[in-house]
């Protein structure tokens, strides 16, 4: 392990007259209609954290995930194309993109994930966050870690270490 990089926690937009307005809603399908949710990127990170809690409760299972990310799903959300929208971001992230364009739509608000069969210490823990203009939200939350592979080369590995001690506020500057 080379450093940690910073915390990040699980938020989900939803329609406030949608039929999935809590965690509960993604657990169970309405009909036979499975809930559908954007996760980002195929091969980003809430789509990885969304893998891992619908293994951790397979109540998850029968969400529909699509791959629709950014402030696109936030549109997809609002005009009723999908049920809700996942991403992850360091819960000290008030200007996140996502959570501005939820919270800029009166329709749209956002809630957490934090079953007690996802919060152990080898995967996630259970918070309780203040969100500007929603209130406080109980979501799961991690550590992202940066590992090197046993044939890094110590001068790689002391330069990603340098950026993580010197450089952190730039590299967690959203773009």
């Amino acid at each position: 392990m080379v450093g940690k990089l910073t915390d990040e926690c699980l938020f989900v937009a939803f329609r406030k007259n949608g039929k999935v307005v809590d965690a509960a809603g993604l657990e169970q399908p309405a009909g036979d209609a499975k809930p559908t949710l954007a996760v980002g990127e195929a091969d980003g990170g809430t789509y990885e954290t969304w893998r891992i809690v619908s293994q951790l409760e397979p109540a998850y299972g029968a969400v529909a995930t699509r791959f629709t990310a950014g402030t696109l799903a936030i549109n997809h959300l609002a005009a009723g194309m999908l049920d809700a929208v996942a991403w992850v971001t360091n819960p000290a992230n008030a200007d996140h993109k996502l959570l501005r364009a939820t919270l800029a739509d009166p329709a749209l608000s956002i809630f957490g994930i934090a079953d007690a069969s996802l919060v152990s210490p080898e995967t996630y823990e259970s918070r309780e966050l203040k969100i500007p203009g929603v209130g406080s939200i109980r979501t799961i939350c991690t550590s992202t870690m940066i590992f090197s592979g046993p044939g890094t080369p110590k001068r790689v590995v002391d330069g990603v270490s340098d950026v993580l001690s010197l450089q952190r506020d730039e590299l967690l500057a959203e773009p």
